[in-house]
């Protein structure tokens, strides 16, 4: 009986995990293709919108494209106290 509801859970939170998954997909797409200004929304929620932007801190070593659509790596600054033990 315990393995039939591991199973059952498993299947539920699987299915909960693939949502969560395209929503957040959704949510890039929307800010890859939308800008905002009036006749181009998002159509993200603002609720999300404020959730994902709380941070506005990007991870050091995040790739960047440049202004010719390449990827770069980005350097981390001078003043990074994150390889002090």
């Amino acid at each position: 009986m315990s393995l039939f509801a591991f199973w059952v859970a498993h299947c539920l939170l699987s299915v909960y995990e693939m949502v969560i998954d395209a929503m957040f997909l959704c949510f890039c797409q929307d800010m890859n293709r939308h800008d905002g200004t009036p006749g181009n929304e998002y159509f993200a929620p603002p609720s999300l919108m404020r959730f994902l932007s709380e941070d506005q801190q990007e991870p050091l070593g995040e790739i960047r494209r440049n202004g010719n659509g390449t990827a770069a790596k980005q350097q981390p600054e001078e003043n990074d106290y994150s390889s002090v033990n």
